[in-house]
């Protein structure tokens, strides 16, 4: 296997390895773990690869690093984000993005069976870049009773969008956090209310369409479905999807 196929999207590590004259996995396992972790320069140690890649060696070699954790815990809270492939100045481009995040982050809690209890965005402009006006908004809501519904945390989004960004600022990065998560069966409704927000048979059809004919088959009109965002990521290094994309399995020639 070429250790570019086991590392995936992890290019410059690739790259240091490439350059050591190590193509294939086999050949990575039998060098030393400390040729792998660090290297010596002038006499000082120094770290070249991180303890991951490290312990990526060691399951080669044989050797138990990872432990198995049979009973997976549920999650604290679940976070989606992603960096633009350029300035985004356009307030409704940001607002599209956050959507879109805020709808995954939703298909996310719900493939857990998990309900939160509140939401936060933020956006980020240009760090590399501190020639130009900076501004790192965030916020924080607590919703009145948790919710897996996309459409009622797309309509918490939509208010919590006023006044967020700064009419004289490029944004590079926007993320949606879920907090407070947990399980619906556990929580304590009232008298008058239910225990959550939303209509859980209506998200269940909705997922059940995109499981079937793909992501994006039905979606949301703040997320502006179906369109070319001018927020998208540049992947020009993004790993093959061997086992659900058609176009990126390889071709053999017999």
């Amino acid at each position: 296997m070429y250790l570019k196929h086991l590392l995936g999207n992890v290019y410059s590590h690739t790259r240091k390895l490439h350059d050591r004259g190590l193509l294939f996995a086999g050949d990575w396992s039998s060098q030393l773990q400390s040729g792998t972790r660090c290297r010596e320069r002038g006499g000082v140690h120094l770290i070249a690869f991180g303890v991951t890649i490290a312990r990526v060696q060691r399951e080669l070699q044989g050797h138990t690093c990872i432990a198995l954790e049979e009973i997976e815990l549920d999650r604290q809270q679940i976070v989606v984000s992603r960096s633009f492939g350029q300035r985004v100045e356009d307030h409704a481009a940001v607002a599209q993005a956050l959507a879109t995040f805020a709808v995954r982050a939703c298909e996310k809690l719900r493939l857990r069976g998990l309900v939160a209890g509140g939401i936060g965005i933020f956006a980020n402009t240009d760090a590399f870049r501190p020639e130009l006006p900076q501004h790192p908004p965030s916020r924080t809501v607590n919703l009145p009773r948790p919710t897996d519904d996309s459409r009622v945390l797309l309509t918490v989004l939509r208010s919590m969008l006023r006044g967020f960004l700064r009419e004289d600022r490029g944004y590079k990065k926007a993320g949606v956090m879920l907090h407070d998560l947990g399980r619906p069966e556990r929580l304590h409704g009232d008298l008058f209310d239910g225990a959550t927000l939303g209509d859980p048979a209506l998200m269940r059809v909705v997922d059940h369409i995109n499981e079937r004919y793909g992501r994006g088959a039905a979606g949301f009109g703040a997320t502006g479905w179906r369109e070319n965002p001018a927020w998208g990521m540049r992947q020009r290094t993004l790993s093959p999807c061997y086992t659900t994309r058609w176009p990126d399995i390889p071709a053999a020639r017999c």
